[in-house]
């Protein structure tokens, strides 16, 4: 009877999740349009930390109720569903055209993003401790990369070059106060989603005997990348690129900078060495990505999308037989 209340709360807090996201993004474009926001700080300072608001909500409770593993799987489990599914499955509806600055700068930002978690968080001999540990230090400096980030897209922005080309919602009457209710509801739904994940999630993980760092890499993380791949899917049916490409990419920077660099300084992450070969297959897919749309100048075709499933399903196979 516990397996099957737990089982039913997971599934309640996606759906919490996956709503409450659906409404943060729609109460982020109207808000954006009401206080007439550029198409590229639309996107980067409110569509991608919205969508990112389900990994957010769940890290947080996680730090609070002392589950790191999940923290940890979480974000670095997020990113790579991210790449490989979100991605992939959006190359399967049609192509996906990266712009030339988010080929050049972004995705480097987003391999600097994976290079800072790896040496902060496995640096012994800098935290003094015989564990590794990603610190209330770290997660200072993570965050003081996020403003230098949204400070390069600011003053990118302002010059007129077209970093990650968000293109704008369609102009209609926008109710403000509707519009920041929608949003403040969104937020509310993916923290009680978020919640409700984390803390069944992990007495699922004791009740059928699997990890929590399982959880976070594969159930969590898959859950709260539902809205980036829904994104990703109906930004390409509405011939959308630059929210398609630039979402992405966006959130798996967020993700690490500022989810992981809040979770620490809220509470100090010790994990795993295990969590070595899940991000150096993260770091693996961002090189892959870059060598691809580097090289190819019809971007990312169905054939590229079919590499990046696969993957996944191969990540898959791994993370059920390590257990």
């Amino acid at each position: 009877m516990e397996l099957i209340l737990a089982i039913v709360m997971v599934v309640i807090g996606f759906l919490f999740l996956v709503k409450g996201a659906d409404f943060l993004v729609k109460g982020a474009q109207d808000i954006a349009i009401w206080l007439k926001i550029s198409p590229l700080l639309t996107g980067l300072c409110l569509l991608a930390p919205a969508t990112s608001a389900p990994e957010l909500a769940v890290n947080i409770s996680a730090a609070f109720q002392g589950v790191p593993d999940v923290a940890l799987g979480n974000v670095i489990g997020s990113n790579i569903a991210n790449i490989s599914l979100a991605l992939g499955i959006g190359a399967l509806v049609r192509p996906l055209i990266f712009t030339h600055s988010t080929v050049n700068k972004d995705i480097p930002f987003s391999f600097l993003a994976i290079t800072s978690f790896l040496i902060l968080g496995f640096d012994r001999g800098f935290d003094r401790v015989d564990h590794n540990i990603l610190s209330v230090g770290d997660g200072l400096i993570l965050l003081s990369f996020s403003i230098v980030f949204f400070a390069y897209l600011y003053f990118s922005a302002k010059s007129g070059e077209p970093l990650l080309a968000f293109e704008t919602p369609p102009r209609h009457k926008v109710r403000p106060i509707y519009a920041i209710l929608l949003f403040m509801v969104g937020l509310m739904g993916a923290i009680v989603g978020g919640n409700l994940v984390v803390i069944y999630g992990a007495a699922l993980s004791r009740m059928v005997g699997i990890s929590e760092l399982f959880v976070g890499l594969f159930i969590t993380s898959v859950g709260t990348s539902l809205p980036e791949i829904v994104t990703t899917v109906v930004a390409l049916s509405k011939g959308s690129d630059g929210i398609a490409t630039g979402n992405i990419i966006g959130s798996n920077i967020f993700n690490i900078f500022v989810i992981l660099g809040l979770t620490a300084t809220i509470r100090p992450l010790m994990f795993q060495e295990k969590l070595l070969a899940d991000t150096f297959f993260l770091l693996s897919l961002t090189i892959l990505l870059f060598f691809i749309v580097k090289t190819s100048r019809s971007g990312l075709q169905r054939r590229h999308g079919v590499v990046f499933i696969s993957g996944y399903i191969g990540y898959l196979v791994f993370l059920l037989a390590r257990g």
